[in-house]
């Protein structure tokens, strides 16, 4: 909480609050961390035993800073990389609400698309009349501008520019990238069909 409240005072308590629920549910749950949480109490348990032998009185500010260093770094880790973590899905929120309004706006080129993936993986759009849609002016500009574009980012840019009303995704358990399904479903959302049909 001292670092959210020092560090990243922009942050709204809103925020900060999000941020610190979800860096303690990491600390509580990380299976990477060097003992679980029934060893991390024995652990302190010991520490608060050994420094009671030495003096009768603990100040608990000197207690973490000096014998608990080792926890407060490793929680300061986690805590930046939640913070890293809340800001890039505040970011993607953002581009996704972006793209939702283009779509919106658009008038759409085709009605219905349908996706289906190919033998080699790839993704096969086709047209209400199921005539497959290519998008080489994509493709081109692409590489004359030495872009690199994913199989994904052909796909999603291809549903953009055309933004049909309806998109009937067919095979849709044989689609490995979970990330690309929650987007499309995000920025067309009523507007999507999964289906196990094959076309």
């Amino acid at each position: 909480m001292d670092i959210l409240k020092k560090e990243y005072y922009f942050l709204s308590e809103k925020e900060q609050c999000e941020i610190l629920v979800f860096a303690l549910n990491n600390i509580w749950k990380n299976e990477t961390l060097v003992m679980n949480i029934d060893q991390a109490k024995i652990e302190v348990a010991e520490r608060l035993k050994d420094t009671l032998n030495e003096t009768d009185e603990i100040i608990l500010e000197g207690f973490m800073r000096f014998r608990m260093k080792d926890f407060l770094s490793h929680w300061r880790e986690i805590l930046i990389a939640s913070i890293d973590h809340y800001l890039l899905e505040q970011e993607y929120k953002e581009f996704i609400n972006i793209l939702k309004y283009f779509v919106e706006i658009r008038k759409p080129k085709i009605k219905t698309i349908h996706i289906t993936i190919g033998h080699d993986g790839s993704f096969i759009i086709l047209d209400d009349l199921l005539k497959v849609v290519n998008d080489d002016v994509l493709v081109k500009n692409s590489k004359e501008k030495n872009m690199t574009l994913t199989k994904e980012d052909i796909l999603l840019s291809m549903l953009i520019s055309i933004a049909p009303k309806k998109i009937i995704v067919h095979n849709a358990e044989k689609i490995e990238d979970k990330l690309l399904i929650d987007t499309i479903k995000r920025i067309f959302i009523d507007k999507v069909l999964f289906t196990n049909d094959i076309i």
